[in-house]
Order: structure tokens, then C-alpha cells, then sequence
């Protein structure tokens, strides 16, 4: 696909045959984390069940797309640095781009449902879409993300992130360049059934900006939940909390997705 800037964004696409109509099966968007990560094109991706639960999800009746959108690793350094200080921008813009992409092509219906999770960057990208096209998706997983920049920042003290894609993270004010970023104040926008896990412990996407994501929707009124699990950190070490987490996503696209 090409985004706004004419820049080629390549994704990969896994469907399960014995359950798979082009007219009917409901698309899911898996939003990797990083952003800059590298995410292979191996069809074995797709049996892939403890990170994230394709596999169950295919079996479900889905079809996944996973955009390689600007900001990830092997398409060049200008690539990767795209998003610096554009972050819920032109990344959003490819991902947007993709799913356009792929109902042109016929892979799936032009009117099927969409969902979207992802987790860390992936999460925040999550939030970012939803409260940008509020009646783009049916549904939304949103694992570990966040909301607001500094906030994070300062509660989790992880000042790396920050200092990469937004600047130093000494400067106050806070910058008013931040604000087109962060999507704490467009939040109250999203209409999308969305869940939402995070780890007890997580000092990178603290827990409190999901809980903030939350109750945002709660207090408006859209269907939501919140999973936290004891003892975790950024990302899910444990068996049974993966095992858990992996359910919950592919009951909560079938409970609003079906």
C-alpha cells in the first residue's frame, strides 16, 4: 500500500482457508510495539500462540493484517526515524492506508468489521486510532500503552523513549508539539468496545495511563475492561498470565466482533 506521502508500506496477511470468506470475514489489525521493531515475514507467524494469539484468532475466523508502518526496523534509517516527533501521525496515516489497501485487493469485503489491538507502542497506537476514526472499529485490544508522554516518563522513569522520539526530557514547559502526539484529550471521542491489560508493575507504560484509558470510557458509557496482572512488568513473563491474556483478546473480538 502507499500512505499519504507516496511511501510503500509492505504487511503481511494470514487467513485460515477452512473459515475464510472473502465477503464476510471480519479483519483484525495487530499493531506491533517499538516502534522500532522488526517484524519478519514468516508464515510460521501465524501459528504463533503465547505472544499474541494468532493462531486462535485465525481459528476463530479472522483475518490478521500487521502493517509495516514508518517507524519499524528493515526498510532503512530514514525509515525507522520517520515518526521522531511525529508519533500518531504518519504511522497512523500507513496503517489507514493498509486496511484501504486490502479491501481494494479483495482479500476481504469493503464493509466488514475492523479491530485493532496491539501492545507497548502498539498499545499507544491503539488508543491513537480509535480516538482518531471513532467509527473506523467494531472493537480494540489495547495492552500496555499509554496515553500521555510525560507522564509516563516521569512516573515510570524510563526516560529513553522520550528523549528519542520527542526531545529532552529536562525541557519544561512541557512542549506544545507534544499535545499532536498524545491522546489523552481526544480519548473521550472513541466510541469502540475496547480492552485494555497492563502489568502491575510496569515502569516503562505505567499501569495508571490504562486505567486513565478506562475510565474514560467507563464514565462515557462504552463497553470496557480493564485486565491488570500482579507481579508483571512491560509485557506478560508468566504462563498462566499469558494463557489469560490470550483468551480474553480472542473472547472479547468475538464478543463484539461476531
Amino acid at each position: 500500500s502507499s500512505s499519504s506521502t507516496t511511501t510503500t508500506i509492505d504487511a503481511m496477511v494470514f487467513w485460515c482457508k477452512k473459515n475464510y470468506s472473502t465477503t464476510t470475514t471480519p479483519l483484525l489489525l495487530h499493531l506491533h510495539g517499538g516502534p522500532a521493531a522488526a517484524t519478519r515475514f514468516q508464515y510460521r507467524l501465524a501459528a504463533a500462540h503465547t505472544r499474541y494469539p494468532y493462531r486462535a484468532l485465525l481459528l476463530s475466523g479472522y483475518v490478521i493484517v500487521v502493517p509495516q508502518y514508518r517507524g519499524g526496523f528493515g526498510y532503512g534509517d530514514d525509515f525507522s526515524g520517520a515518526n521522531i516527533n511525529h508519533q500518531g501521525d504518519i504511522d497512523i496515516d500507513d496503517i489507514v492506508a493498509v486496511v484501504d489497501a486490502v479491501k481494494k485487493s479483495g482479500v476481504i469485503g469493503v464493509d466488514v468489521k475492523v479491530g485493532v489491538f496491539g501492545g507497548s507502542y502498539g498499545g499507544y497506537l491503539t488508543n491513537k486510532i480509535i480516538s482518531k476514526f471513532p467509527k473506523m472499529f467494531a472493537a480494540a485490544v489495547s495492552e500496555y500503552g499509554f496515553l500521555k508522554v510525560r507522564e509516563m516518563t516521569v512516573e515510570g522513569g524510563d526516560l529513553t523513549w522520550e528523549n528519542e522520539y520527542n526531545g529532552a526530557t529536562t525541557t519544561w514547559p512541557i512542549p506544545k508539539s507534544y499535545a499532536a502526539t498524545e491522546c489523552f484529550d481526544d480519548m473521550h471521542r472513541v466510541v469502540t468496545p475496547t480492552l485494555f491489560t497492563c502489568g502491575e508493575n510496569d515502569d516503562i507504560c505505567p499501569l495508571s495511563q490504562s486505567k486513565q484509558a478506562y475510565h474514560i470510557l467507563k464514565i462515557n458509557g462504552i463497553a470496557t475492561g480493564l485486565v491488570t496482572y500482579a507481579g508483571e512488568r512491560h509485557g506478560y513473563n508468566q504462563t498462566a498470565h499469558r494463557t489469560d491474556r490470550c483468551a480474553r483478546i480472542v473472547l472479547w473480538f468475538n464478543e463484539h466482533m461476531k
